[in-house]
């Protein structure tokens, strides 16, 4: 039960610090911080986690803005548009 409680604790660890990964881009881009910046903290995303396939910047629409990808050539990409639709 103990290894239970502390990989349990272990993985919303992990899932808290992706979400801060993804709070901070979404407060970089919508102070409006230039494309190069944002561009490179995506790059910076991908590189540092490999658990992380595909990461994309979109407006309010769900279009994409920026994108980055690390996953394996031939593997789908969707966006969150057609999921939002």
């Amino acid at each position: 039960v103990r290894q239970a409680v502390l990989a349990a604790s272990a993985f919303e660890e992990r899932i808290l610090a992706h979400r801060r990964t993804v709070e901070t881009i979404s407060a970089l881009a919508s102070r409006g911080e230039n494309s190069f910046t944002l561009q490179d903290y995506l790059d910076s995303i991908v590189k540092t986690r490999p658990e992380i396939l595909d990461v994309q910047l979109v407006n309010r629409d769900g279009a994409v803005l920026l994108a980055r990808t690390n996953k394996t050539p031939g593997l789908e990409t969707s966006s969150v548009k057609a999921v939002k639709d």
